[in-house]
């Protein structure tokens, strides 16, 4: 009788071997999102990150500025479409010292590009809408063969960071005249 029982516990403990390696399997991932644990950026908080990239400092300076890259380090998820620094020097906003508009018009201009949640902006279908941070509406397009969010051709995607994802646009977006929130 206990060889039996030896045997069955044997059994027992081969068979929860299997199905423990069974289920040791390489994650699946979801679509529009990337394998995150072997991205080394994501060490880095936004801030750290756009400074880092060598062409967002007017973004990081100005996130900074208003407060908004505390938030954004803080926030669960993010997308962040991050204008680059000669896309908002011809903007007018930022020139050799900095800001050139008020705080609260900068932390509103600067709502426009953040987006709760993590966005891949290259799958989303053209015409499909984002709601910015500012309860602004915008609109994934295409253009001469780049993808498009409002007024800007997205020219870099997917640099992920702790918590969020930020994409390099070559404009600053500014809502479409007669445009309405949400």
């Amino acid at each position: 009788m206990s060889r039996i029982i030896r045997k069955i516990g044997l059994v027992l403990i081969l068979t929860a071997g299997l199905a423990i390696a069974a289920n040791a399997q390489e994650p699946v991932e979801e679509p529009g999102y990337t394998d995150l644990d072997d991205d080394s950026s994501l060490e880095y908080g936004v801030l750290d990150l756009l400074r880092e990239h060598g062409s967002l400092d007017q973004m990081a300076t100005f996130l900074e500025q208003t407060g908004l890259g505390d938030y954004l380090d803080s926030s669960k998820a993010f997308t962040l479409f991050a204008p680059s620094d000669s896309a908002f020097e011809g903007f007018g906003v930022a020139d050799s010292n900095g800001s050139v508009l008020e705080p609260d018009g900068l932390a509103a201009l600067l709502k426009r590009h953040i987006v709760i949640g993590r966005t891949l902006v290259l799958e989303r279908a053209v015409g499909e809408t984002l709601v910015a941070l500012s309860g602004d509406t915008l609109v994934v397009g295409s253009a001469d063969g780049c993808t498009t969010i409002g007024n800007a051709a997205v020219i870099e995607e997917g640099l992920w960071c702790e918590n969020g994802v930020i994409h390099v646009i070559n404009a600053v977006l500014v809502p479409a005249k007669g445009h309405r929130k949400g």
